[in-house]
């Protein structure tokens, strides 16, 4: 009697067993196929070009927004160059996209140069001002500062 009742408990552990199995093997069947990182629709909805306020480089040099193929990488690009600070120019910023906290996403300027006070590279805030501006800010800054707007080129 007691071997028969392990043997039906145990026949019913792997009832049970092969259900888990199979609803684990369903869930990681979806994780796979689940399409690739795709820009979300606050970030997808900066392609295009835009100037700092005031600057009207709309017209000769615009910062360019775009992003990779999987959506893990925002590309600033200029036609003339633009600046990181201390005089580093380049014709392409490119960073890693972090996580979104309300109307801002955290952002790593790949090689970057600039450190915080305690020696890590500084990480950036893009914080959304409107559907047609936004602005910078450095991760070792407070939360009320911000760079000048940059906003969206006409067109």
């Amino acid at each position: 009697m007691q071997y028969a009742l392990a043997a039906r408990v145990h026949a019913e552990d792997l009832g049970i067993m092969r259900h888990f199995l199979a609803a684990s093997t369903l869930v990681l069947a979806g994780c796979v196929a689940q399409p690739r990182l795709q820009p979300s629709t606050d970030l997808a909805d900066l392609l295009g070009s835009w100037e700092f306020s005031g600057s009207e480089a709309c017209a000769s040099n615009p910062q360019v927004i775009s992003f990779s193929p999987d959506g893990s990488l925002m590309h600033i690009t200029w036609p003339q160059g633009g600046e990181a600070g201390e005089g580093d120019l380049r014709d392409r910023f490119t960073y890693r996209i972090g996580r979104q906290t309300g109307n801002a996403v955290r952002l790593d300027l790949v090689d970057e140069t600039r450190m915080d006070a305690l020696g890590n590279p500084v990480a950036w805030d893009l914080v959304r001002l409107d559907q047609d501006s936004f602005c910078w800010r450095r991760s070792d800054w407070g939360p009320a500062s911000c760079t000048r707007a940059i906003v969206r080129c006409p067109g």
